[in-house]
């Protein structure tokens, strides 16, 4: 539990200052918002799954290889992803331990979920275009019906658990990633995913 010692708004008025700095479009080569869209599938193993199985963590374990993916792709430490509902910006800070990874990105998702009014207020498309807060460009939606919800992010990775298996899926616009660099995202995210898993 993370202790909250300054004033809610505060906080907000803080968490959008750090945002508006650090928060960076893109490199897409191109997005339309009527694009077509591919995927790639992403698999584990049986260890692998039971491993995220047995831990109610799995949301943060796959935003932190999504994140260390996305870093690799554009050379920044930080990325602003839209998670669930929830806009978050995850800052790496160069980090390459896998355990320490996690536990940073882990740290940084409680930061805006233990803060009830900054939870409520980030969630808010109103209060994040009053503040001139950028949309995120990328999103992570992990829970029920993730696979098959309408697609409104050039890239998305989306994962549902069925009976007991994990399916994960990254989404892309064609118009805005070839399908060569959302094949290699995949497959760092992937490779990253298993680091996490392993430390």
């Amino acid at each position: 539990m993370v202790l909250v010692t300054e004033p809610p708004r505060l906080q907000l008025v803080q968490w959008v200052a750090e945002v508006r700095e650090k928060a960076v479009g893109l490199p897409w080569e191109q997005y339309e918002t009527e694009a077509e869209f591919g995927a790639f599938s992403v698999r584990l193993n049986e260890a692998e799954t039971g491993w995220l199985l047995e831990r109610n963590t799995t949301e943060a374990v796959l935003l932190a290889a999504f994140c260390v993916a996305l870093s690799e792709w554009t050379g920044r430490n930080t990325q602003w992803v839209k998670v669930g509902r929830l806009p978050m910006l995850i800052d790496m800070q160069g980090e390459e331990n896998p355990a320490a990874i996690l536990k940073r990105v882990g740290e940084q998702v409680q930061r805006v979920r233990d803060n009830e009014e900054l939870r409520e207020l980030a969630g808010m498309e109103e209060v994040l275009a009053k503040y001139a807060v950028p949309t995120p460009e990328v999103k992570l939606h992990v829970g029920d019906g993730a696979l098959t919800e309408p697609h409104r992010y050039p890239l998305e990775l989306r994962a549902e658990w069925i009976e007991g298996q994990l399916f994960i899926r990254l989404h892309f616009a064609k118009s805005a990633l070839s399908e060569v660099t959302a094949g290699w995202l995949a497959e760092r995210f992937q490779a990253a995913l298993q680091e996490l898993i392993r430390a």
